[in-house]
């Protein structure tokens, strides 16, 4: 009750779902979503908290770091930690130039790569997201592989990994795997890729 802005003893009528729940994510950062139900024959609120996902640890140019949820939004890394949430250690890192960068698109991009199909179709997993002015992503995976996705823009994601998916598995035919493959210039009909010299 310390931690809800309500009064004892006020009329349940005047409390307002929406308006606790916003007064609680902007008291706490972790806070996903807040379930609040009126109960008029006991005359209590029961509130239902739910933390919110991480899917990548953000670094800023100045070095503040933050953690990127499946929404887009970010928040401080210690407001996961201080509320005595496990916070996950696996998380790939996303490195950006200013807090101006296209979290959305990237939190969207992260969340399409697990929950799909797509996942298996990385070499393995991500180790590391850099994302460059004007939305140029670059993936660093955990084998040392590197990949510029190029624009982050939503309608090609399914093309550009199934032909990555491809031109990866030929250059792991014929030199044991890749160093880098860039899609940058994919809409154009190229992927540039730099194998493995045996």
């Amino acid at each position: 009750m310390r931690e809800l802005p309500l009064r004892r003893g006020a009329s349940l009528l005047e409390v307002r779902p929406t308006a606790l729940e916003r007064s609680l994510r902007e008291r706490f950062a972790w806070l996903g979503r807040a379930e609040l139900q009126r109960d008029f024959l006991k005359g209590r609120v029961q509130v239902r908290v739910y933390p919110r996902r991480p899917v990548a640890r953000v670094f800023l140019g100045g070095g503040e770091q933050l953690f990127l949820d499946e929404g887009g939004e970010t928040a401080p890394v210690h407001s996961f930690v201080s509320a005595g949430l496990a916070f996950p250690g696996d998380l790939p890192e996303l490195r950006v130039a200013s807090s101006a960068a296209d979290f959305v698109g990237v939190a969207h991009f992260l969340d399409w790569l697990h929950t799909s199909s797509a996942f298996g179709f990385l070499p393995s997993p991500i180790q590391r997201l850099s994302l460059e002015p004007p939305g140029e992503l670059t993936l660093s995976l955990k084998d040392g592989e590197k990949i510029l996705w190029g624009n982050l823009s939503a309608g090609l994601w399914e093309q550009k990994l199934r032909r990555l998916r491809q031109v990866t598995e030929d250059a792991a035919r014929r030199f044991g795997g890749f160093r880098s493959a860039s899609l940058r210039y994919f809409e154009e009909g190229k992927i540039h890729v730099v194998p493995h010299l045996r």
